[in-house]
């Protein structure tokens, strides 16, 4: 995912990524990783994300860092509300 420099700081990005959270947890995910670029590495840590290990070198791409989340306190409260 990435945002055009003149559409930053929207919160486009932001509901993107709540939407992909929710998806998951809807679909009872339990655990959700993924490569992110080094330069938004505060906006993945400000949104809860564990950055994991030193910055990977992808050939062609930026320099990313891995970042998680455990969802299963996510997927216990939609339970919850289910009852």
């Amino acid at each position: 995912m990435a945002t055009l420099p003149d559409h930053r700081g929207k919160g486009y990005a932001s509901a993107v990524l709540d939407r992909g959270i929710w998806e998951i947890v809807f679909r009872q995910g339990r655990l959700l990783w993924f490569n992110g670029r080094s330069a938004a590495a505060q906006f993945y840590r400000a949104r809860g994300f564990r950055q994991i290990g030193h910055e990977r070198i992808i050939p062609g791409l930026q320099p990313h860092f891995r970042f998680s989340m455990d969802l299963s306190d996510k997927l216990l409260a939609m339970e919850e509300r289910k009852r």
